[in-house]
Formats: C-alpha cells, sequence, structure tokens
C-alpha cells in the first residue's frame, strides 16, 4: 500500500472551551495546503474538540497509510498532549517518522530533538519546508539539505544548516478550511457575533524583551497579504460560514500604516459590515491619531488588542516596550475619542521589579478604564520566561533553573511564579491574588462573559467595584474574598 498520509496534531492548550475561544488550528491548516497540492493526503486531528483522539490515532495509523506524523506546539500545557500523541505514534509503527513544529520547538530545536519520540523539529515558518520534508521521508532522500530541519539520525544530532526562506504570503493566504468541522470553531469572543481568526501578516519589528517572537520570527520581517486579496478572503469566509466577525492573529496587525490604511479602504468599499479585532501598539495608536482611529472604526477594526505590559516607566524601559505612561494614557484616550475598544494586557512578575512598580501598574489599569470606559484589561498576568528571549537570558543569569524536560516546561504559564527566584514569597503570594480579582478589574470582561446569565453579571459588576475601590485605596490586607474567586478560576468559570 502506498504511504501518502500525513497526520498533522494539535494538542490541547487548557483554554480550550468551544463556541468561546476554541480558534482554528491554523497552523496546521496551512502546512495542509502545499502538502495536497503535492499529492499527499492530509489528516488533522485536534486533540482539544476530539476526547475519541486517541482511537482516532490507532485507526488512521492501524490503515497503513500513513506515512508522516507532524505536532504543532507551543510552550505549556499543550507540550504534554504532544508527546502523549507522539509516543502513541512510535508505538503503533515506530517507522513513522515524527515532526515537531511551532514556537516551543523552534525556540529549542537542540533540546526538543533529544526526545526519543521525536525525528525532527521543523524551525521557523514550516508551509514549504515540511512539504520538502515530506517529500524526503517519501522517497527515502537525505534530511541534510531541507532548510530549517534539526533531526537525529542514528542517535546523532544533526542542526539544520540554514533557516527556511521568508515565504511570499500572497502565495499563503487561504488555510485548508476543509480539512475540519469548520461550524466548531466560530466562536463567540466578539459579544455574540459569529467570529473566528484569520491571519494576514507575520512578524514584527520590535525588540521586547520578553516576547518569544524576538526569538521566533527569526528574520523579524513584517510581511502582509496584498490588502485586495486579504479582503477577498474576509469575503470569502463571510458568504461561505456566515461569519460577522473576525479576530485577526497576526503579531502585528498594524505594523504599517499604509497597509492597514488600504486595508480599511477595501473593507469600507465592498460595504462588508463586519466586526474585527486586531493588534496595535501603544506608539502607533498615538502616532496614527484621532482621525486614523475613526476610519479604522469605520472599516469595523471596534476592538484592539494593546499590549501596556506595566505601570512603571523603569519597566517598559527594562523590558524595551518603548513606550511611556504618558503615551498610554494618549493612547487611551485616542481610543476613546476613535470610538474603539482597547483591550489592554497587563503584566507584573518581571525582574527587578519592586511592589511598588507593581501597585503603578494596579493604578494605571484603573487610569486607563477612566479614560475610555469601552476598555477592557487583561487579568494582571504574570511574566513567565521564553526561551530564546533576552530577558529569559538574564533569568538564567540570575538564579532561574532551565527547564530540561517535557514536563517542566508545560508548567510553564502566565500565573506561575513559584520558580521566580527573584520574588519574595510574600510578593509571590499578592501576585497570585491580583492574578485573580483583577479578572474583575474593568468592570466589563467578567460580566461581558456573563451577559446571558443576569444574575452573575449583577454580581460580577458589583464584585468589579469592590476592586476597583481596593485598588485606588491599595488595600488588599483582608480579602476574604479570594477563596471564592481563586476557585472560579481554577475551574475555568472566569
Amino acid at each position: 500500500m502506498s504511504r501518502k498520509k500525513v497526520i498533522l496534531f494539535f494538542p490541547r492548550t487548557g483554554w480550550d472551551t468551544e463556541g468561546v475561544n476554541l480558534s482554528l488550528p491554523l497552523p496546521l491548516m496551512y502546512v495542509a495546503v502545499p502538502l495536497e497540492r503535492a499529492g499527499y493526503v492530509p489528516h488533522i486531528i485536534d486533540q482539544r474538540i476530539n476526547p475519541q483522539w486517541r482511537e482516532e490515532l490507532r485507526r488512521e495509523i492501524q490503515g497503513g497509510d500513513v506515512l508522516a506524523f507532524a505536532v504543532s506546539t507551543m510552550t505549556g500545557r499543550q507540550l504534554l498532549g504532544a508527546r502523549e500523541a507522539s509516543k502513541l505514534v512510535k508505538q503503533l509503527d515506530a517507522t513513522i517518522p515524527v515532526m515537531w513544529g511551532g514556537v516551543h520547538p523552534t525556540l529549542l530545536p537542540e533540546q526538543t530533538i533529544q526526545n526519543d519520540f521525536v525525528d525532527a523539529v521543523c524551525v521557523g515558518e514550516g508551509e514549504e519546508v515540511f512539504t520538502d520534508w515530506v517529500k524526503a521521508v517519501d522517497t527515502d532522500a537525505p534530511w541534510d539539505d531541507i532548510p530549517g530541519i534539526t533531526f537525529r539520525r542514528a542517535g546523532e544530532v544533526h542542526l539544520h544548516k540554514k533557516l527556511p526562506p521568508t515565504l511570499d504570503l500572497n502565495q499563503h493566504i487561504r488555510p485548508a478550511y476543509h480539512l475540519v468541522d469548520m461550524k466548531r470553531y466560530i466562536t463567540t469572543r466578539l459579544f455574540g457575533e459569529r467570529d473566528f481568526i484569520l491571519m494576514m501578516s507575520r512578524g514584527c519589528p520590535h525588540q521586547c524583551t520578553y516576547c518569544y517572537e524576538t526569538a521566533f520570527n527569526i528574520n523579524n520581517q513584517w510581511r502582509a497579504v496584498d490588502p485586495k486579496l486579504a479582503v477577498d478572503e474576509i469575503e470569502y469566509v463571510k458568504k461561505t460560514y456566515g461569519i460577522t466577525a473576525v479576530t485577526f492573529m497576526d503579531d502585528l496587525y498594524y505594523g504599517k500604516k499604509k497597509w492597514a490604511d488600504a486595508m480599511a479602504e477595501e473593507i469600507i468599499h465592498r460595504k462588508l459590515n463586519m466586526t474585527f479585532r486586531a493588534d496595535i501598539r501603544v506608539d502607533y495608536a498615538t502616532g496614527f491619531g484621532v482621525e486614523y482611529m475613526k476610519k479604522q472604526s469605520k472599516a469595523g477594526f471596534k476592538y484592539m488588542f494593546v499590549g501596556v505590559e506595566s505601570g512603571s516607566d523603569r519597566i517598559l524601559k527594562f523590558i524595551k516596550k518603548q513606550i511611556t505612561r504618558e503615551k498610554i494614557l494618549e493612547s487611551a484616550q485616542v481610543f476613546h475619542e476613535a470610538g474603539v475598544s482597547p483591550h489592554c494586557s497587563f503584566m507584573a512578575g518581571y525582574p527587578t521589579e519592586t511592589m511598588d512598580e507593581v501597585m503603578q501598574t494596579l493604578s494605571l489599569m484603573l487610569e486607563v478604564t477612566a479614560i475610555c470606559p469601552n476598555a477592557t484589561t487583561s487579568n494582571l498576568q504574570i511574566y513567565a520566561p521564553y526561551p530564546g528571549t533576552e530577558l529569559f537570558t538574564w533569568c538564567l543569569e540570575h538564579g532561574m533553573k532551565l527547564p530540561a524536560t517535557i514536563d517542566e516546561w508545560s508548567s510553564s504559564n502566565f500565573n506561575r511564579v513559584n520558580e521566580h527566584v527573584w520574588i519574595g514569597d510574600k510578593d509571590q503570594n499578592f501576585l497570585r491574588k491580583a492574578s485573580y480579582f483583577t479578572y474583575f478589574l474593568d468592570g466589563n470582561t467578567v460580566a461581558n462573559y456573563f451577559r446571558d446569565k443576569p444574575a452573575q453579571k449583577a454580581v460580577a459588576r458589583l464584585y468589579s467595584r469592590v476592586v476597583r475601590a481596593r485598588v485606588r485605596r491599595h488595600f488588599y490586607s483582608f480579602m476574604p474574598e479570594m477563596s471564592v474567586v481563586a476557585a472560579l478560576k481554577e475551574r475555568d468559570i472566569i
């Protein structure tokens, strides 16, 4: 029997609520397209929505036509599912080569390839080089000259000799929608609209010291799909799947002012009447100005994700964010006047950060929502060191132990502080509490989550007032409600 099937596996993340935040497995859907063009048969298994994934994987492999198995995984809980599935493949048929791709393997190819259930690692973008690797597997050709491929042969590790070429995104616009059950990935994240994710640009030119993008996008070049082709795709998903909203998962959607303006022009011209959410930086919003942002809002960009991160100018400089507290507040005014609702992310637990600087961040969260009442804020996420980043190196140099196994890396998340050697026990305890109670700080996020449950929504809004009063007065010494809030978060109710 000819082996032409390639199994593409997407592990669960731990934040996988169908209809709410379950997103398309885009990395697999993109690599599937050139595979099909080359005559292979990609088959996607999504562990997040398939409780019988083991049975499906066994059935596919026992069919005898599986040529290769591939996983896309980030650092964190996804690693556990990636490992379990890869081990199962090797148990069922040890001759099937296993490749890992995505953020974690790209950042740590040498460590990843040490696992005996991984035969190859794809470093960087995989659309074209993955197909080249599958062809090599199919024809029993050597893997040595395939760019971006690190592999193990006869117990010896062979590092990639060169990086994969930069993709022309105009040649990789449409993912393989037909390989997944699309209705299961339509979410309500934009307040009840039929929403799912798309990607129309890649890369980020900035050098934030905490961000994995600085290591993952190796050449850091910002690229985008031609606006007319991009809006063609948006129009296609609207007509085909009844989509009314799109969340762009680009690294930095507003990477170039002229491109984003051309996108807005095309959307307005075609009268799509849709809602969009995309990433923008604080300094871009203030630099573009109110009139530009009003045009974006007119095109449907009513919601924007904004990386604020800290209320301390010293910390913002330390993490090379290239913004200031003053600019953050100025951007809030721009969003308010333009009719845009920003979702602002905040973090704490940075190396060298003092508790006074954490309090500055909490205060800034209040100030932003006072200037822009439609703004939402993330909970106060705890800084998680990503391998390959500048700040990760700092952490290693100051006593952090480098995780050496899949288990150790899988425990990395944005609410884990017990291995942050630069934070004292008392401060760790406060940061844990803050990562929970700040879910309620903006008065909108949790209430919107309970928008169809009036009683819960009323309680959420009431507790938001309590949280805002605490932050305003910095009163945290007596918080009897924290056991209830923590339990709700641990059960993924909030």
